[in-house]
């Protein structure tokens, strides 16, 4: 059976995956992001090479593309060796009857060739096994001739950024005042590592509600326990 865009995203929705909520949510509209709101959104964070891209179709009918991921550094989490996951629609369209094309294409989904290098900041699973980068191209970085790009040229990638508690190097500094474009890969990646283990951008811890007599009994990292 031939999916069009729409019935992809009603069948993705009705099978709960919660990053994709209506099928007016294939226009994949997604809000500009910064640095610090990927390091805070993202499950895990690896570089690594592509060594494989397949597209198909799973038992429920919903097309995917799978990537497969030699990991080199994995930054945030423990993936190791090779990381594979899949994420909703394919990469290209596949001719159907009737001189139609299907579809199975999901508008803004990143992009991944076999051989690249990349930096790659993943969102958890969804309820039905789909994940992808945090802000879709956004999260997704390729190796340049040294430097690392994401599909929306970097714009935006250190606006608004706070790191006035912390101490950067000279290189550091340069980094962070980047407006567009291109930047180093071994600055960003001491970046990116310092980030995740100083916690620099850490969500602030929320306090729960108590109940009339009650008392607070903690937080973890923002989350009530």
């Amino acid at each position: 059976m031939k999916f069009g865009p729409r019935s992809v995203a009603a069948a993705v929705v009705a099978a709960g995956a919660a990053w994709l909520a209506t099928p007016q949510a294939f226009a994949m509209n997604v809000k500009q992001l910064n640095v610090a709101d990927m390091v805070r959104q993202s499950d895990q964070i690896v570089a690594g090479t592509v060594m494989a891209v397949n597209q198909g179709v799973d038992p429920r009918g919903l097309p995917y593309t799978e990537v497969q991921l030699k990991v080199a550094e994995s930054i945030r989490g423990s993936a190791a060796g090779t990381l594979t996951f899949r994420q909703i629609g394919h990469l290209n369209s596949d001719p159907a009857a009737g001189g139609r094309k299907f579809v199975g294409l999901v508008a803004g989904m990143p992009r991944y060739t076999k051989g690249e290098q990349v930096v790659l900041f993943l969102t958890r699973p969804s309820a039905i096994g789909f994940r992808t980068t945090i802000g879709l191209e956004q999260g997704r970085f390729t190796l340049r001739g040294g430097n690392f790009e994401n599909g929306a040229n970097n714009a935006g990638l250190f606006q608004s950024v706070d790191v006035s508690r912390v101490t950067l190097n000279a290189k550091e500094k340069f980094l962070v005042a980047t407006q567009e474009g291109p930047v180093n890969a071994d600055t960003f990646l001491t970046l990116i590592r310092r980030s995740v283990r100083e916690s620099w951008f850490a969500a602030p811890p929320t306090i729960r509600p108590t109940k009339p007599g009650g008392k607070v009994i903690g937080t973890v990292s923002g989350v009530t326990q």
